[in-house]
């Protein structure tokens, strides 16, 4: 019987919107090759970030940490590798981040578009910036105006423009109501084989994820902003919650609604189908 093709896919996401699960039931292929969010760590970690973005102090640990191929040139290639002896290649990775580095995509990958509502993924992020007493990286809320559907929406309109693929979105709460409709959805997407199997997974992260010293380090270090995900085994079947009152917010982060709502609006048009 002859090997089945290869399977070459990226997720690329908003924060705060299932990536992680995501991930997770992705990590029950046995036979693939894993990324997660090596174009984060080019952007943030790598010798490409932009030094002026975090404090000196920062950037005197990360400079530890930095690792020669998380350019972004050097994902680009590590992504594009062969791995002739795996079923699948798989990365998640952060839409904010390839923005602007384009010309970086990886060839020969399937691209699917991961979000969710606008006022859940910037109020979640406005929590998980409060719980760091607000040191996180000021790319979580960089000055672009839509950020950051308006960076997921212009990559899916990249894809769809300069490589000739039909951009694929997938909701969060779609996922969270509908987890087995949607995978399998996605696996017919993709050409992968649904199996019940993706339902669940072992607790904890997956010791094959390839990551970047420094996002390892920064995973063990935030269990409070993504314990949940990590520490979950399996998708949690419910009605999503409601939407966060735009006047529960503080007026930043409204802002920040509002002028992400109609790039949201427009990703929502390239939904999948279940």
């Amino acid at each position: 019987m002859s090997k089945p093709e290869q399977v070459r896919v990226i997720v690329w996401s908003t924060p705060r919107s299932l990536s992680t699960a995501f991930l997770k039931s992705m990590s029950t292929f046995e036979n693939a090759e894993i990324f997660q969010e090596p174009f984060v760590s080019a952007a943030l970690f790598g010798p490409d970030r932009d030094k002026k973005t975090i404090t000196d102090e920062m950037n005197a640990v990360v400079e530890n940490f930095s690792s020669s191929e998380y350019t972004f040139e050097g994902v680009k290639a590590m992504l594009e590798q062969e791995y002739p002896d795996k079923d699948v290649v798989f990365s998640k990775d952060g839409g904010l981040f390839i923005h602007g580095h384009f010309d970086k995509i990886p060839s020969g990958f399937k691209h699917i578009f991961l979000t969710r509502k606008p006022s859940k993924v910037l109020a979640s992020t406005q929590k998980m910036i409060d719980s760091m007493n607000g040191e996180a990286h000021l790319s979580c809320r960089p000055n672009l105006p839509g950020t950051p559907h308006r960076q997921l929406l212009e990559t899916a309109e990249h894809v769809r423009d300069n490589l000739n693929q039909a951009p694929v979105v997938i909701d969060a709460d779609d996922l969270q109501m509908k987890p087995q409709e949607v995978m399998r959805a996605y696996c017919e997407q993709v050409g992968l084989p649904f199996s019940e199997k993706m339902m669940t997974w072992k607790k904890g992260p997956d010791p094959r994820w390839r990551q970047s010293p420094f996002k390892k380090m920064t995973c063990e270090m935030t269990t409070a902003n993504h314990g949940k995900a990590f520490n979950s085994t399996g998708f949690d079947k419910h009605i999503p919650s409601p939407e966060p009152a735009l006047e529960e917010m503080d007026e930043v982060t409204r802002t920040m609604v509002m002028k992400a709502q109609p790039y949201y609006d427009k990703l929502m048009t390239m939904k999948l189908n279940i």
